[in-house]
């Protein structure tokens, strides 16, 4: 692979030498440094492609902001790194303002940071190019590919368990696409999801997924508390019909009502609201359970929840991901416990990677959760098998 190009903006002359070396140190030799504002708007429009800007942010002067807006108006930009010393609060809007800018952030490091530090942050940059797409864009199926593979059954269920965090036992599972390609193998939603979308696949797709997956489940004697979630977009959510189409699927498989949560979106209710609720009545007087995805992430969540007859919230990853590093996130995961208790409704946190984030979601007494530390989303013989070894082994995690 061809050797990344770095750019350091940094407007301490030590800082900047310092850093480079340690980069050089690290295996990347084509390091650039900017020694001034004018200077870094010319290397990034005259390089071909910035794979990586460091750029420094510091508490007094936040001239760099409007340097960071300048240079992604006029170069190519592929990830970026922020040192700033700045508090907690200005650190995570920083990272809000970077994403919301469209950069890939790769972190914010905070000095004194140690040559450890850059490589973990630089390594994300890395992992993220190691894995690349899916296939080349070039290779993207189109849409006749996709309506001939939903007809054909080659979407397949995928499932990622979620777990109750104070016993760590199994209670449930969110059912997850994946498409079975006869020549490019498996295929993750990034690959068809919004062509499927656009060209109007995607209700055949998840039926034909949900009724694998309630054949399979139903098949497996996993007790009353274990619950099969599917996410229903919004578009599915508009047809009136989708309602009885559920019952007569759940009819056809024997498979509870009750166990089957239907997942949607704040941004689906906020489309359709009057067939999304009207919908999500009729599944709830059949029995089934509601929940709302991504919490947290819209713009009137509660009001969602107060009006919608929901019976599960799913705490957006976010929150997870901040909760080692702000205070503010520790605090709204706390209340948001609380709130879900109060309220009668069960709260889910997503995302959830690391032992640390474990810790902290058991101690503010987040009743269940999902993630990569317990599973990626597996298939169905995977799952099963996965499960039988934690009751033996008390395994954590998935190979």
């Amino acid at each position: 692979m061809t050797s990344p190009t770095i750019l350091i903006y940094e407007d301490h002359f030590l800082s900047q030498h310092l850093l480079a070396a340690s980069l050089k140190s690290l295996g990347f030799q084509n390091v650039l440094i900017a020694n001034s504002h004018a200077d870094a708007i010319e290397r990034v429009k005259t390089e071909k492609e910035i794979t990586v800007l460091i750029c420094t942010v510091t508490s007094a002067d936040m001239r760099e902001l409007n340097f960071l807006r300048e240079a992604r108006e006029c170069g190519n930009i592929d990830s970026l790194l922020l040192i700033s010393d700045a508090s907690p609060d200005i650190r995570v809007a920083l990272a809000q303002l970077a994403r919301h800018a469209g950069y890939t952030l790769l972190g914010i490091l905070r000095r004194p940071y140690s040559k450890a530090d850059l490589h973990t942050a630089i390594a994300g940059y890395r992992s993220k190019r190691a894995l690349g797409p899916s296939m080349p864009l070039f290779e993207m199926p189109s849409a006749d590919d996709i309506g001939r593979a939903a007809c054909n059954g080659e979407f397949v269920p995928y499932y990622q368990p979620k777990l109750d965090l104070c016993t760590l036992e199994v209670v449930g599972a969110e059912l997850l696409m994946r498409w079975q390609h006869p020549e490019l193998g498996l295929l993750g939603p990034a690959a068809f999801i919004e062509v499927a979308k656009h060209f109007n696949h995607l209700d055949t797709m998840t039926f034909s997924v949900l009724e694998q997956a309630l054949n399979f489940i139903g098949t497996q004697q996993l007790g009353d508390r274990f619950k099969l979630s599917v996410n229903i977009d919004a578009a599915q959510l508009k047809d009136l019909s989708l309602h009885k189409r559920i019952r007569n699927l759940l009819a056809a498989q024997k498979f509870r009502p009750a166990n089957l949560v239907i997942e949607i979106t704040e941004t689906g209710f906020l489309e359709f609201p009057e067939a999304c609720l009207e919908n999500l009545i009729h599944l709830r007087m059949l029995g089934c359970e509601v929940s709302i995805d991504d919490f947290g992430t819209g713009l009137s969540s509660l009001q969602r929840v107060c009006e919608l007859p929901c019976t599960e919230i799913k705490l957006d990853m976010s929150f997870t991901k901040a909760l080692l590093k702000n205070n503010r996130s520790v605090a709204a995961v706390e209340h948001m416990v609380k709130f879900s208790n109060d309220i009668g409704v069960q709260l889910v946190a997503e995302g959830i990677e690391t032992e640390e984030q474990l810790n902290m979601l058991q101690k503010l007494k987040c009743p269940i959760g999902q993630g990569y530390l317990f599973s990626a989303p597996v298939c169905g013989e995977k799952l099963m098998r996965w499960m039988a070894e934690r009751k033996t082994g008390r395994l954590l995690k998935t190979n």
